[in-house]
């Protein structure tokens, strides 16, 4: 049976409200993960969910531990990617976290890729290695409400994706909001090549 991406995310379980996580066994099966699988599979698989489950600790009204104005900052971005989103697809928290767990995943990816004794990955056909990666974190949705929408709407908001495959300025694919992440000084989420601000 196909599992639907939260399905799968909930395999990895919270302990207990604490800063703890429990990894299932079924995780370390495809689509998530198998040891031949290259890395772009790894990690759009079990790399995204691992980052799903770290940011929704981390990024949590406990895990800004009181700290206001950083608390204050994240719920305001959140605010902006909700008001730009579609209708019908969560909310902006939701979609903040999921941003914020792709670049995660991508960054990781890319620092493997990039390691001294990194051996070339085998891909899927006709992909490059990072639109492989981008392919098999849409084929997770799979089996979800809305998928392609759903799927389409958070890779707009990728600069990652958008290089990727070669998206230019006014492409459907390349969304310029208002908004940046945790971390990023600019405010078009990394995409000043792709958007005027």
């Amino acid at each position: 049976p196909r599992f639907s991406r939260q399905q799968w995310h909930d395999l990895i379980v919270p302990a207990n409200g604490s800063y703890q996580i429990t990894l299932m066994p079924y995780l370390m099966e495809l689509p998530l993960f198998h040891e031949d699988a290259p890395l772009s599979l790894k990690y759009a698989g079990l790399g995204f969910q691992i980052a799903t489950a770290l940011a929704s600790m981390l990024f949590s009204t406990e895990g800004f531990g009181g700290d206001k104005i950083h608390s204050d900052r994240f719920f305001s971005r959140a605010r902006c990617l909700e008001a730009n989103r579609s209708r019908g697809f969560g909310d902006g928290y939701r979609q903040l976290l999921q941003i914020i767990s792709l670049k995660t995943s991508w960054t990781a990816v890319t620092l493997a890729r990039d390691t001294p004794n990194s051996v070339p990955q085998s891909t899927l056909s006709g992909f490059t290695d990072p639109q492989a990666f981008f392919v098999m974190w849409c084929y997770m949705e799979c089996g979800t409400p809305m998928a392609q929408q759903f799927c389409n709407e958070l890779l707009r908001l990728s600069p990652e994706f958008a290089r990727a495959f070669s998206c230019s300025k006014g492409d459907p694919m390349v969304a310029c909001l208002a908004c940046s992440l945790p971390g990023e000084k600019s405010y078009d989420l990394g995409r000043s090549d792709l958007c005027t601000t």
